[in-house]
């Protein structure tokens, strides 16, 4: 997840609530990218004023196992407010790292699940790869997608009290197709071509957040970070398990896409990252799960008679 350079509990001058970027100051010099002596591997020795978590242990990616998750009954399902509004006045812009999409009109909000209350939407922005086998920054059993969305959000202050600084990113696969891609994207991908490096263009007409939403029911989330530097321990993850779709020719366009330093904008994703001591919950049962839940009345049953 790209908020391009964000520190949570910073003031206003060095954090846009509109962007979620933060804002560099003077003597910052920050300067980070995807290969090279700035690349992922260097990420943790920038100096970023004492906000740099790059190096520490819940970070973001992660591979997802399947098998290694826990589900959990008790959590409700997501709460989507607004997403299926349609959002005017909405840009896309090359950050220089990624194609971003803003608007001074989001109205969206996500609750439910995991999440402790609101979180509002900030801006969605795209990780992709130089070829059709890799570019998504999760991966699921080892597996890598040729692209993902991330839509970020911040969660809403309460009544008298200032915001937490915590995010909550959901995570969207894309999948490649030999038809045509997913219609929400179609409408972005239609403006990409006249981009290059930090151009903005605006979207023409509207898009409803939904429209990039496949089923989500089922889910995985866990504890993580941002995936581009500062990397700010701060994110809840919601990524969903179901991909919608694309095509090369879609893709293609992405990869037309400059870098700030003039080169192709491709591999714009972060290395896989330890799990650690961290769990990844599910919101649905999985082959491992459904393997405990049958197993249950057995060890109860062992239980009883061993106590005996």
């Amino acid at each position: 997840m790209s908020l391009r350079d964000f520190h949570p509990r910073d003031s206003h001058d060095r954090y846009s609530m509109y962007t979620g970027t933060y804002v560099a100051s003077a003597e910052d010099h920050i300067s980070w990218s995807y290969e090279g002596p700035t690349g992922p591997k260097y990420w943790a020795d920038l100096k970023l004023g004492g906000q740099n978590q790059c190096g520490l242990q819940k970070q973001s990616p992660i591979d997802i196992d399947v098998l290694k998750t826990r589900y959990d009954g008790s959590m409700s399902q997501l709460y989507f407010k607004s997403y299926d509004k349609a959002t005017p006045n909405i840009t896309i812009v090359n950050t220089g790292h990624s194609i971003q999409l803003n608007s001074p009109n989001w109205r969206q909000s996500v609750s439910g699940g995991p999440l402790p209350g609101s979180f509002n939407l900030l801006q969605m922005h795209f990780h992709w790869g130089k070829d059709s086998y890799r570019g998504a920054e999760h991966t699921v059993n080892g597996r890598r997608y040729p692209l993902e969305l991330h839509m970020v959000h911040s969660q809403a202050a309460e009544p008298g009290h200032s915001a937490s600084g915590r995010l909550a990113v959901i995570g969207i696969f894309f999948d490649l197709t030999e038809g045509e891609s997913n219609a929400g994207l179609q409408k972005i991908t239609q403006v990409i071509r006249d981009m290059r490096t930090h151009d903005s263009v605006d979207l023409r007409g509207a898009l409803s957040p939904g429209e990039l939403l496949p089923g989500t029911k089922h889910f995985f989330t866990y504890q993580g970070s941002l995936t581009t530097p500062p990397c700010s321990e701060v994110v809840t993850w919601l990524v969903l398990r179901d991909p919608l779709k694309i095509n090369e020719r879609e893709l293609a366009l992405f990869r037309t896409t400059l870098f700030e330093n003039n080169r192709t904008m491709v591999d714009n994703f972060r290395p896989i990252q330890m799990l650690n001591n961290r769990e990844v919950i599910s919101s649905f049962v999985t082959a491992s799960s459904s393997s405990l839940l049958a197993s249950l009345p057995l060890m109860i049953i062992s239980a009883i008679l061993c106590s005996r």
